[in-house]
């Protein structure tokens, strides 16, 4: 996110994706209870981030004004897709195969406790079947944040501590920013050369 943040002009957006936790994601749901049940969890990965980082709302929204953006323009929305499946067992496929950290740790399982943890999905596949074919319900949050304008002197006439504009820890740093672009007066108009 600071990367971002870095080079974008003021004024631009961010956007970025992130899986719904199991309570509101039923495919997350189906893997998330597979794994609990059966699988040995302490297979010496390395520490990682939590696995739904940015899942709840407020929590985002202060980690993106941390790293300066207007948490006032986050806009957070959760969109349920349908995702079609040939077979019951692709979805542990594509988790084995494609995913990140749940492919870390059934990589590191027993063939016995693979095996549990596959057809506890299936099973969990199974109530989504349509026809020839499994249509699994996921969800992700979509945020959309704008980085902020700086205040120019002349366009804020107040110092950060007293400016409508300025959160507490805009004061507090020093730092002030605002949604608003600068109003400049227009560049004179260029006359063409006769």
């Amino acid at each position: 996110m600071r990367r971002a943040f870095r080079v974008l002009k003021p004024g631009g957006k961010f956007a970025f994706t992130v899986w719904a936790g199991p309570e509101q994601n039923p495919g997350a749901k189906i893997v998330n209870d597979a794994v609990e049940a059966y699988a040995d969890l302490n297979v010496g990965l390395p520490e990682g981030p939590p696995k739904y980082l940015y899942g709840d709302r407020e929590e985002c929204r202060q980690v993106l004004e941390r790293v300066g953006f207007d948490g006032a323009s986050m806009s957070y929305e959760t969109r349920t897709v349908e995702w079609h499946h040939p077979h019951a067992g692709y979805y542990f496929e594509a988790e084995r195969n494609a995913g990140v950290r749940t492919a870390g740790i059934l990589a590191r399982q027993s063939p016995e406790t693979l095996d549990a943890i596959r057809v506890a999905i299936e099973n969990g596949i199974s109530q989504y079947a349509r026809e020839d074919k499994f249509v699994l319900l996921m969800a992700a949050h979509v945020v959309v944040v704008s980085k902020s304008w700086a205040c120019y002197p002349g366009v804020c006439s107040r110092r950060p501590e007293g400016c409508a504009h300025a959160s507490r820890s805009e004061a507090a740093t020093g730092r002030h920013y605002t949604i608003a672009p600068p109003q400049l007066e227009p560049a004179p108009a260029v006359q063409p050369k006769q």
